[in-house]
């Protein structure tokens, strides 16, 4: 298999990485940029089109080293996954909160159903980890031994984690409940 060479690789990874930058700092510098104008497809400028959400912009967009992008990136995931836990340990609370009462009103079905929303979120929670570790883990390991390595891990770890917390919303932010 013809492939290329680490450094070229990296050498590609950072044009990429930096090209990318570019198109974000020019997207939030555009002439109406942030001033919820629309674009020729009809989103709002910063939006996604497959989610229309807001697109958060890069932190780490204006670091020019590779090791301050490790660190950078690294905080990111950890403000994330903190987030998520905050948000996990929420959904956990209404469930708990719903399971007191239905045993308090001594309604046993709707009590059975609780335990059970409990017993499936926290499975989840376990299985969605240990998936989000091996994906991550796949994806640097095709800059084992790189400078890039630990940035990668870090941007997909970040990446996952925010899905998940949308997950979780989606499923459990429901007749009017808020988790946060």
């Amino acid at each position: 298999m013809n492939r290329l060479p680490i450094a070229n690789r990296l050498t590609v990874t950072m044009l990429l990485l930096c090209f990318s930058a570019l198109v974000v700092q020019g997207q939030s510098s555009a002439p109406g940029a942030g001033q919820g104008s629309l674009s020729d497809t009809g989103q709002k400028a910063g939006q996604s089109p497959e989610r229309g959400a807001v697109q958060k912009p890069d932190p780490c967009a204006a670091i020019t080293t590779m090791a301050d992008f490790n660190i950078c990136y690294a905080e990111e995931f950890k403000k994330e996954d903190m987030n998520l836990n905050h948000l996990y340990r929420a959904a956990l609370v209404v469930l708990e909160h719903e399971l007191d009462d239905a045993l308090k009103r001594s309604a046993k079905d709707e009590a059975g159903y609780a335990n059970n929303a409990i017993d499936d979120l926290k499975s989840a929670q376990a299985a969605w980890v240990k998936y989000r570790d091996l994906q991550c883990r796949a994806a640097g390991q095709q800059y084992q031994g790189g400078s890039i390595q630990p940035l990668v891990v870090n941007q997909c770890l970040t990446l996952v984690t925010e899905h998940r917390i949308e997950e979780i919303k989606e499923a459990y932010e429901i007749g009017g409940r808020k988790l946060e």
